[in-house]
């Protein structure tokens, strides 16, 4: 049940930007904001409010240290999110969350372990996690090339320049880095946890404290930058124009996608 819970994640996760395409009349701070704001406030705020009882003594009698770094990872998560819309825009949606997602996931595993248990890569387990870890990153290796081959064919076959590879290419491994931070909450934020089930929350939601408060942080991220974005451009009027109410539906599937993976 464990694998399947994964597997089903990792599609959800994988098809959370499918719905940018369809926001047309949207710039990127549009559907980005709305999605930050569904998937990173209102359905992590809900559903922990509905599972957790006692939230807020939970954080109350908790280091603030401890929620301090989960907040902080949060917010990295946060800046990956933006680097992850701003690559997808120049590498475009299967090839940067192939990158971004892969990287994640390697580095978010990877680093936790070798600061918390570093001695579980001498055993058998840690050597396949080790294979499975190489495996990934060599076919974020051969995406890489995939895209060297179409920025290249683009270049061959149009008369003006297309958006650069290599600079998409950088800012989705930056993106991949940041959001692996959220992993990071996990492992280090094991006090709000243990506080959250000894008042009375199930080890199936336990874990929701640390969720909601890294996911929250991580929206300051998105609202800054989005907001610069909209009062540079003087673009506010778009949420309520034409083609709204599609960019509000898109934003919120990406969301429920996201958050639910």
């Amino acid at each position: 049940m464990g694998l399947a819970a994964v597997v089903f994640a990792g599609i959800l996760q994988g098809l959370f930007a499918v719905p940018m395409k369809y926001a047309t009349r949207w710039n990127y701070e549009h559907i980005w904001l709305t999605y930050g704001f569904a998937g990173m406030i209102v359905l992590p705020w809900l559903l922990t409010t509905a599972t957790v009882p006692h939230l807020a003594e939970v954080y109350s009698l908790s280091s603030t240290s401890s929620l301090v770094r989960i907040a902080g990872f949060g917010l990295c998560l946060g800046i990956g999110s933006v680097l992850a819309g701003l690559g997808m825009n120049l590498l475009g949606i299967g090839l940067g969350m192939a990158i971004i997602l892969g990287l994640s996931a390697s580095l978010g595993s990877l680093i936790p372990l070798l600061i918390l248990t570093p001695q579980q890569l001498y055993t058998h387990q840690g050597r396949v996690y080790l294979v499975g870890t190489a495996i990934m990153l060599a076919g974020i290796g051969i995406c890489a090339r995939a895209g060297m081959l179409r920025d290249a064919a683009h270049k061959r076959g149009l008369s003006v320049s297309p958006k650069p590879f290599l600079v998409g290419f950088v800012v989705c491994c930056l993106s991949g880095l940041f959001s692996s931070a959220l992993n990071f909450s996990y492992a280090f934020g094991g006090e709000a946890v243990d506080r959250a089930r000894s008042l009375g929350a199930s080890p199936l939601w336990s874990t929701g404290v640390v969720t909601v408060l890294a996911v929250s942080g991580g929206f300051i991220a998105n609202l800054c930058y989005c907001g610069y974005l909209l009062r540079k451009k003087q673009t506010f009027g778009r949420f309520t124009g034409d083609g709204a109410g599609t960019g509000w539906i898109c934003g919120a599937v990406m969301g429920l996608f996201w958050f639910g993976g």
